[in-house]
């Protein structure tokens, strides 16, 4: 058990301080902007859930569900309802199963392509504000927001 200091609230850096904050470390997590979450980042807006970075995660994972078991939320991960997708380039077409990944830049194993993804039912936000909520009513993280790091030593 010790004293450690996390740059950056995005996903990997609350997981972490998650982490470390179980197995009894007293933490300290830094965040430059206003929120946590870094590109988890979702606007509920007119009963719609607008991602605005992440929209999912590949379905098959094991990790995020796993996550979303520790925190209490994994009766709220859902699926894609269809695994019809789209793109735009100068005209709206559909891609073919697996494209969507290539389309977007995403590296996705072989085995995943066309096999969709999954999300949380209030958007991929959800898990990092239960994340947050989770670091503060521990009570061993100090979360720090709108507090760049000028330098590591």
């Amino acid at each position: 058990m010790g004293r450690i200091a996390i740059v950056g609230g995005g996903l990997a850096g609350c997981i972490v301080a998650f982490r470390r904050a179980a197995a009894g470390d007293r933490v300290t997590l830094v965040e430059a902007s206003s929120r946590l979450g870094g590109q988890l980042w979702t606007e509920r807006v007119d009963g719609f859930v607008v991602e605005h970075g992440a929209e999912g995660f590949i379905a098959r994972s094991e990790a995020v569900p796993a996550l979303a078991g520790a925190l209490g939320i994994d009766g709220d991960l859902v699926g894609q309802e269809t695994l019809l997708s789209f793109g735009f380039d100068g005209a709206l077409r559909e891609l073919a199963p697996g494209e969507a990944a290539a389309f977007l830049g995403f590296q996705v194993p072989r085995d995943e392509l066309g096999k969709g993804i999954r999300t949380f039912r209030l958007g991929m936000a959800q898990l990092t504000d239960t994340l947050a909520r989770a670091l503060v009513d521990g009570g061993r993280v100090d979360v720090r927001l709108s507090a760049a790091a000028a330098s590591l030593a």
